[in-house]
Order: C-alpha cells, then sequence, then structure tokens
C-alpha cells in the first residue's frame, strides 16, 4: 500500500523530465530487499539472535523518517482537508472485526469440525 503513495511523493516532488530517474531510485530498493533481506536475516540468527531480525528495522526506520524530513518538501496546499480521525476509527474498528470474524470462521470450518 506504501507504493502508490511514494510514487505520488515523487510525482509532485521531480520535474517531468526526472520523473524516470526519481522512480527507478524508489523502486529499487524494494527489489533489492527481498534479496538481502533472507540473507541478511539467517546471519542475524545465526551470529546474533532471531530478536535482531525484527530490531533491524528501528535503526533503518529512523533512517528513512530523518532522510523524508531532510530531503522532500512539504507539499500541503492550503485545499489539504485534516486528518479524518473518525474515518480511520472506523477503518481500525472494522479491520479488527472482520479479522476476529474471519478468525472465528476458520475455527468453525475447520476440516476436524466437519463430518463425512
Amino acid at each position: 500500500m506504501l507504493l502508490p503513495v511514494g510514487r505520488l511523493a515523487v510525482l509532485r516532488a521531480v520535474t517531468r523530465e526526472r520523473f524516470l530517474e526519481a522512480m527507478s531510485f524508489v523502486a529499487i530498493p524494494g527489489l533489492i530487499g527481498p534479496l538481502i533481506g533472507p540473507t541478511l536475516g539467517g546471519w542475524l540468527v545465526v551470529e546474533a539472535s532471531w530478536h535482531w531480525i525484527f530490531l533491524i528495522n528501528v535503526p533503518i526506520g529512523a533512517i528513512g523518517c530523518i532522510a523524508t524530513f531532510l530531503y522532500m518538501r512539504n507539499e500541503k496546499g492550503p485545499d489539504t482537508s485534516p486528518f479524518d480521525f473518525a474515518g480511520y476509527l472506523m477503518l481500525s474498528i472494522g479491520m479488527v472485526a472482520i479479522s476476529i470474524a474471519l478468525d472465528g470462521l476458520s475455527v468453525t470450518c475447520s476440516p476436524m469440525c466437519t463430518r463425512s
């Protein structure tokens, strides 16, 4: 779901002539990640601990946040609406409800519960 947001940010921040170059800069980490991730994860589990496969995301996320604040312009226009807290709350409740309903459905419809 983040790829369209990244594309929109690049579309707004870059001139038309440099758009292809900027999009490849955005897309390459998404293509390299699946190549490096399993190898790095396996190495971290062997050398350090399995906890590090989760903790490695903290510094990478911090670097990403700092780079965002440093290099991205604030493109908020005057017609931008405020954050929709009610919609966010309804979405969160709906997603939790669907997850619980599907989990309950998988328990009630498992093969062990059916009779032949």
